[in-house]
């Protein structure tokens, strides 16, 4: 298959390549010294605190181009020179005909040191190693309602109720719709009693502090854990 820009990225690609020397050069550098994230999103909020950087319009979606394009490379067997070559012939109609406004071979060299950043690899490989799964949660909520008990004249206002509760979970099967949104989704609904909302909550907030002792432990060695920062 072709190396392109996916479609829902030409937007993102004509802003990247519209950029001029002083803004890639201030990308360029702040993706080599930029710490890996969990999402692109991620990536790109810490990118916005440096200096210059501001002044890139849509940084959020270069990102997200950016480690689509990494993650595309890092599942071809070809060389990155061969496949900038084929990106640059692939992408000549979403420019209108236009090189980059440094030229190309500037852009190519930029293009290089940032598909080759490893804050944008590791990003790029984080959330596809955290999803490997064959169903991923995607949110939740719980609806709280009052059932009244009845005695056995039901024209009798009642005198007693439970509280029942329904934990709603969306879940997502892994595929991609075709305009790079989630695909398959489906609801799950499941019964809950006063004492397993207490258990929920009790396993959550043991699952929390678990994951901020590992992540204590292992950033002292050195090793980065990447974990969603919003």
């Amino acid at each position: 298959m072709p190396f392109r820009v996916p479609s829902r990225h030409l937007s993102a690609w004509q802003t990247l390549a519209g950029l001029e020397s002083p803004q890639l050069k201030i990308l360029v550098r702040s993706l080599e010294e930029a710490r890996p994230a969990l999402l692109p999103d991620d990536l790109a909020n810490e990118l916005r605190k440096r200096r210059g950087i501001q002044k890139i319009a849509g940084l959020g979606r270069v990102i997200d181009l950016l480690a689509s394009l990494s993650l595309a490379l890092y599942q071809r067997p070809q060389p990155l020179s061969e496949a900038l070559r084929e990106l640059r012939a692939n992408s000549k109609a979403s420019l209108k005909g236009k090189e980059p406004a440094v030229g190309w071979d500037l852009f190519r060299e930029a293009l290089e040191k940032m598909l080759g950043s490893p804050s944008l690899v590791i990003t790029a490989k984080a959330l596809t190693v955290q999803v490997a799964h064959q169903r991923i949660f995607t949110r939740s909520r719980v609806l709280t309602d009052l059932r009244p008990i009845f005695t056995e004249d039901v024209s009798k206002p009642p005198t007693a109720g439970v509280i029942a509760y329904s934990l709603e979970i969306e879940i997502w099967d892994g595929t991609v719709s075709r305009d790079g949104g989630l695909g398959g989704r489906s609801l799950i609904y499941v019964a809950l009693d006063d004492k397993d909302v207490r258990d929920l909550s009790d396993g959550l907030s043991r699952a929390a502090k678990k994951a901020a002792t590992l992540q204590k432990q292992f950033s002292r060695a050195g090793f980065e854990v990447l974990t969603r920062r919003n």
